[in-house]
């Protein structure tokens, strides 16, 4: 009894480090696209003409996931809406095991009208409870051509989360 119990922790706890592995490896891709667009927008003040930007910034987006974690509804949420009824955003000054101070997390880039926008992941738990599920909320910024439009969406977002 006492095997199956200990197989389960340690079950349990590869899953834990898998998934923050994953969740890693996402970042970095985004923040390797993000240096790529910097570099190509510095690129084109230097030359004296704008190359295209936009494709500093493609990513195919056609599915984006949230990772291993369980999923709470297999729905997407529109905009704005983080977590499905019953629960709300597991932020990280609330629950040691989670990871973000608002709860949600770029999933995937270059979506939208000019390819600025965005589809975040939240990680929602109940009330009651830190264990938590992660939901796929709608796409960010899809009218979004410029910098300044992301950069006003991010903190309308954000002012939002942390209110």
């Amino acid at each position: 009894m006492r095997f199956r119990h200990l197989s389960n922790r340690l079950d349990e706890s590869a899953g834990v480090a898998g998934e923050t592995i994953a969740r890693h490896i996402g970042r970095r891709d985004v923040l390797r696209r993000a240096v790529r667009g910097a570099a190509t927008v510095i690129a084109g003040v230097t030359v004296g003409s704008m190359i295209d930007a936009k494709s500093a910034f493609a990513v195919s987006c056609s599915k984006p996931d949230c990772g291993p974690t369980a999923r709470c509804s297999s729905g997407v949420l529109p905009a704005g809406q983080y977590c499905p009824s019953g629960r709300i955003p597991c932020k990280s000054s609330q629950c040691s095991n989670c990871e973000w101070a608002t709860g949600n997390w770029v999933a995937c880039t270059g979506t939208g009208r000019c390819g600025l926008g965005y589809w975040l992941c939240s990680d929602c738990r109940t009330t009651s409870s830190c264990s938590y599920c992660t939901q796929l909320s709608g796409t960010y910024c899809s009218g979004c051509c410029s910098s300044e439009e992301v950069k006003a969406e991010m903190k309308r977002q954000l002012a939002a989360s942390l209110a």
